[in-house]
């Protein structure tokens, strides 16, 4: 509980210790088979968000300590083909700091080095070449109790590496998380939560020249938007379901100094560029 004094403000605090362990065993060239675990220990106001994301969970003098599984796979192939499945990092597009085709475990941009949470996953690549492949993947619910087939995300994606140049192509399909057009209102679920089917295009290319140049770009086909006319409550002009980052960057004569920089465009969403007011961002008065 935090009380507030007027001649100080509110006072808060939180502590966190992690621990990541890994192993990774190859049993041959096209056989391996890995995990990694996070040991936790936390204190103060970042007990409050815990229970979520690590259990079981124990109590003792001056922590809450933790045990979470962040990695579970298994791969097997040859040459030509292989399959993967477990709790993956699926990594898309080349983005430093902004990368938009990178859905399903996107980075932190405060922190590049944070491991993104896993996802449970099905992947089948196939490799025509030696600097080509394709895959075709499934990914979980992020309901781990959904059972009536809501929540699924289906995709093919493709990465092609030249000379200087490397793209990266997506396809992907989510399904809604509960049934299509169902009345989160009358059902009691939150507004935010998805109901309705979006298809997502996705493009990325990297060229190393004399700077290094990117383009990380997608863009999101979202059902009712289409159908309707309408996103977001507002007339649908096309744009909106865009997301494109651009970025350069040079490394100085020596290599002491690193140059990076990134633009990122989020389409309009919910408000409209020339919209001074937030308040369509918001569900309702207080949220």
């Amino acid at each position: 509980v935090y009380t507030t004094n007027p001649d100080f403000g509110e006072f808060n605090w939180g502590l966190n210790n992690l621990l990541n362990l890994r192993f990774r065993a190859d049993i041959n060239e096209y056989i391996k088979f890995g995990f990694s675990v996070n040991i936790n220990m936390f204190a103060g106001n970042l007990t409050g968000t815990f229970p979520f994301f690590s259990i079981p969970f124990y109590y003792k003098s001056t922590y809450i300590g933790s045990f979470d599984l962040e990695r579970l796979y298994f791969k097997a192939g040859n040459k030509y083909f292989d399959i993967e499945t477990g709790l993956l990092r699926i990594s898309r597009g080349f983005g430093y700091i902004f990368s938009p085709t990178d859905l399903f475990n996107p980075r932190n941009p405060l922190n590049a080095e944070a491991r993104p949470e896993g996802k449970l996953s099905f992947i089948a690549t196939f490799y025509p070449s030696d600097m080509w492949n394709i895959q075709s993947f499934i990914i979980a619910p992020d309901n781990p109790i959904e059972q009536s087939g809501w929540g699924f995300k289906f995709g093919l994606a493709s990465k092609l590496y030249l000379k200087k140049v490397s793209f990266d192509f997506l396809y992907t399909l989510f399904l809604p998380d509960v049934d299509y057009e169902k009345d989160l209102e009358a059902a009691g679920l939150p507004l935010t939560t998805n109901n309705d089917f979006t298809q997502i295009l996705g493009f990325s290319m990297k060229a190393d020249i004399e700077v290094g140049l990117f383009v990380d770009m997608i863009y999101r086909f979202d059902h009712r938007a289409f159908k309707t006319g309408k996103y977001c409550g507002k007339d649908f002009r096309g744009y909106e379901g865009l997301e494109a980052a651009i970025g350069v960057d040079y490394t100085l004569p020596g290599g002491g100094v690193y140059l990076l920089m990134e633009y990122m465009f989020y389409g309009s969403g919910m408000i409209d560029w020339d919209d001074r007011k937030l308040d369509s961002v918001y569900i309702n008065d207080t949220s």
